[in-house]
């Protein structure tokens, strides 16, 4: 914000966080009950509260206001939800951080670039098209930890849950899988080695199933196994193994809140019956989260109509402003000259202010 001080920067900041101080045992608790846990999400939110208020000049020049304000914004990403915003916040706030502590120049090409992307103030934490503050993240979280543990079924109905059981039972009692699995294990007897966290994943598929990078390779033994699992995995539809049940992880229908939307999947194994098989009102929850707003035609023409009145009303409050006129006699000039002398004066401040 234009010449705040930084007392007032970090008062705006907490109660946008909803801190009424900050407080280390409270801030790293909230922090360490968030999904996707990052070690420096602690060091960053302490930079934003104790010492980048101390760091602001007495009047900020516009570069240094934007970077504090980009910088508070990807504190305030990881500290809502990560999975919904721009990937690998805490990076940003880092590369912030260097520059508003003076490691590398304000003036800086790429410190610049990003200030102006993301530090630009706008109303309700509103970020061009996108948002840095969400409408309900408290199920963006519960989104997460969802994808985290793969449990989907509240986004299933009855009917998509039974296809999914349905062909997991006919996996697991397959013969053919059993010895195509055996002979994986003996390819690689060391094959536990390259799992994590007890699951031994397939690669992953990158966006719209471009398949992009080094490709497959064979010149190595974990090389070769992988090329080989990775076609076990697609054999049998798998995001991979559990390496302490020695049991398939069969690919879900899945719904997955992302940066750029919202993502349904749905296994080619599985018949689609797109009125029965999803549980349509949660996965509208999950999509409403982030303050999308009703679209179509009408909808549309009536914020068409709104913000044009509401660009008119604050022309004629600036003339009215001009003329010297104040508090109700403003708003009656206003309404007056909007042709709308019996307009509700509640609406029409709102509408000056941008509500």
């Amino acid at each position: 914000m234009k010449n705040e001080t930084g007392k007032a920067f970090a008062a705006r900041w907490r109660q946008i966080f909803g801190l009424t101080k900050f407080s280390e045992k409270a801030v790293r608790a909230r922090l360490a009950a968030l999904p996707l846990p990052d070690t420096r999400d602690f060091e960053l939110c302490a930079f934003l509260f104790r010492e980048l208020p101390a760091l602001f000049p007495r009047t900020p020049g516009e570069t240094f206001a934007k970077s504090a304000e980009a910088y508070a914004r990807f504190c305030l990403a990881f500290w809502q939800s990560k999975n919904a915003f721009v990937p690998f916040p805490q990076d940003y706030a880092a590369f912030l951080r260097r520059a508003l502590v003076g490691e590398i120049p304000l003036l800086d090409g790429a410190v610049c670039a990003v200030a102006e992307l993301a530090g630009t103030p706008e109303k309700d934490g509103a970020c061009g098209f996108n948002a840095f503050a969400f409408r309900d993240a408290e199920t963006l979280r519960a989104a997460t930890w969802t994808a985290r543990s793969g449990a989907y079924e509240e986004f299933l109905s009855a009917s998509g849950l039974a296809k999914f059981r349905e062909f997991e039972r006919r996996l697991g009692a397959s013969p053919e899988f059993a010895r195509d699995w055996a002979m994986l294990k003996a390819l690689h007897p060391d094959y536990r080695s390259l799992g994590r966290t007890f699951v031994l994943h397939r690669d992953a598929m990158l966006e719209r199933g471009w398949s992009r990078g080094a490709g497959t390779r064979f010149d190595t033994a974990e090389a070769r196994f992988r090329a080989a699992f990775n076609l076990f995995c697609w054999k049998y539809y798998l995001w991979g193994m559990d390496l302490v049940a020695d049991a398939p992880l069969l690919l879900k229908p899945s719904v997955n809140a992302t940066p750029y939307g919202t993502q349904i999947f749905v296994p080619a194994y599985m018949s689609y019956d797109a009125r029965r098989d999803f549980n349509h009102a949660k996965i509208s929850e999950l999509h409403r989260a982030k303050g999308v707003r009703r679209q179509g035609e009408a909808f549309s023409a009536q914020r068409s109509e709104a913000r044009e009145l509401a660009e008119r009303a604050r022309s004629f409050s600036a003339e009215g402003k001009a003329r010297g006129l104040r508090g109700d006699a403003l708003t009656d000039f206003v309404a007056g000259r909007l042709g709308r002398p019996d307009m509700d004066r509640r609406a029409l401040r709102r509408l000056l202010r941008g509500k």
